[in-house]
């Protein structure tokens, strides 16, 4: 069975686990040269060595065997902060055609095409992605269409540029006990109200 995108997944996810090509073969019980020429398509693969390979990667055949191009995300912003000079700090869930959910938390520089200045977190559900390549591939594409609805977006803004906040110690833990507190301030502001 040779498809184009396996050994591309093989490679990627060996990576991503952290193995060097000659820790997989030992682990799949196979040798080096196979593991190297699967990875790079110049070798045919049987379905029992691919399930051998799943298991030391400790993942379902099935993500080895997908083309990572058919894998589409839903993303779900749930929630913003904005600085004064187009730097919004981002964090959501997005969700794939695969049952895979990524948590992300990412500050994004809106100003120009769309930069990724930091990932805060990110948690996915498989380990089966990078944090960078997600970003970068699958996120930052969605959130620079967004653009402009993430500008007009009704959300807090925080005076002061990025920098400023960060340089006075604001890291993500901070950021959540203030977003925190300001959903328990709309709240009770709200309730008063009626």
């Amino acid at each position: 069975m040779l498809v184009s995108y396996l050994g591309e997944n093989i490679r990627r996810y060996r990576k991503l686990k952290g193995l060097s090509i000659h820790e997989l073969a030992a682990l799949s019980k196979s040798s080096p040269s196979s593991i190297s020429q699967i990875e790079t398509g110049k070798r045919d693969v049987t379905f029992k060595l691919i399930e051998s390979i799943a298991k030391a990667l400790d993942m379902e055949v099935s993500l080895l065997v997908t083309s990572q191009k058919t894998i589409k995300y839903d993303h779900s912003i749930e929630g913003l902060l904005k600085f004064h000079e187009h730097i919004v700090v981002l964090w959501g869930k997005s969700i794939n055609n695969i049952e895979d959910t990524n948590s992300w938390g990412v500050i994004v520089d809106l100003e120009k095409e769309g930069e990724l200045k930091e990932i805060i977190y990110f948690i996915n559900s498989n380990n089966n992605v990078s944090p960078e390549d997600f970003c970068n591939t699958e996120l930052l594409p969605y959130i620079i269409l967004q653009r402009m609805r993430i500008l007009l977006w009704n959300c807090y803004e925080l005076r002061g540029t990025y920098e400023e906040i960060k340089k006075c110690g604001i890291d993500w833990s901070t950021t959540k006990e203030l977003i925190s507190t300001f959903g328990e301030l709309l709240s009770k502001s709200k309730s008063n109200s009626k």
